[in-house]
């Protein structure tokens, strides 16, 4: 255990030192073209560009002292390639096994892993599976009847190969445990978040150009349909017609 938690020690210590400079001046970017419209198009590439910089960072931070890492390229949606993709992971685990435990986390690569056999230490046939699907594809809104009925199928039929499945919320783990998983195996871990120094409200306000009364919210997500940032500006738009002062704003016609 504690060589992985010095390579996490050293990735964080690196992340700080070396990626967070280059985030806040991609921030300082946007809001300079902020000042303009920022269209659809303009979010998304932002947002493609923001995800690939982390990939690198967490894909830079599994190579520290103490981790083995091999990273293998695939698709976020589900596709023929996936086959593939299958096949390479099951030449990995066969070099690199038998194993104690085999953690997968989100639903795509937790449907790949746990459709392996994956060889267990100790004489036993299966190592143990954990799988943190970290918001289950079933709870994506888009999802059609059909595409959920398959989905659904595939996650029950897996949670058998499954020892442990891991919600990050309490309304996941009853999702979960409502698309027919045993109970027994669906256990809840919240995310964590390390202790924050927050800003002097008056300071942070004054920088934001608000008043004492102005009503102020914040997004922290992707802009992508299983965030729902929509849900968010419909229930801005309730709020409003029953307290205008939340509707005033530069941008009110816009939004």
């Amino acid at each position: 255990v504690q060589p992985l938690d010095d390579a996490l020690q050293a990735w964080f210590a690196w992340h700080r030192r070396s990626e967070l400079p280059g985030y806040a001046d991609a921030l300082a970017a946007l809001a300079r073209r902020a000042g303009g419209e920022l269209s659809a198009a303009d979010m998304c590439r932002i947002n493609d560009e923001w995800r690939a910089r982390i990939d690198r960072a967490f894909e830079d931070g599994l190579r520290a002292p103490g981790l083995s890492a091999h990273v293998l390229e695939m698709h976020r949606a589900p596709g023929p390639r996936d086959a593939g993709v299958l096949w390479k992971l099951w030449r990995h685990v066969r070099s690199r096994g038998p194993f104690d435990v085999v953690h997968a986390h989100s639903s795509k690569a937790g449907a790949l892993v746990r459709a392996l056999p994956l060889p267990g230490r100790g004489g036993r046939d299966r190592a143990r599976v954990v799988y943190t699907p970290h918001c289950v594809f079933t709870m994506n809104p888009d999802l059609g009847r059909a595409a959920f009925l398959a989905t659904r199928a595939v996650e029950r039929a897996l949670a058998r190969r499954t020892d442990a499945l891991v919600a990050v919320s309490p309304s996941e783990r009853e999702h979960l445990v409502g698309l027919g998983i045993d109970a027994a195996r669906v256990h809840c871990i919240p995310n964590g978040v390390g202790a924050l120094h927050w800003r002097d409200r008056a300071e942070a306000r004054a920088e934001l150009g608000l008043g004492e009364r102005d009503v102020a919210v914040g997004f922290v997500g992707r802009l992508w349909a299983q965030k729902d940032p929509l849900l968010m500006l419909r229930a801005f738009a309730l709020a409003a017609s029953a307290a205008p002062e939340i509707g005033r704003a530069s941008c009110r016609e816009r939004v």
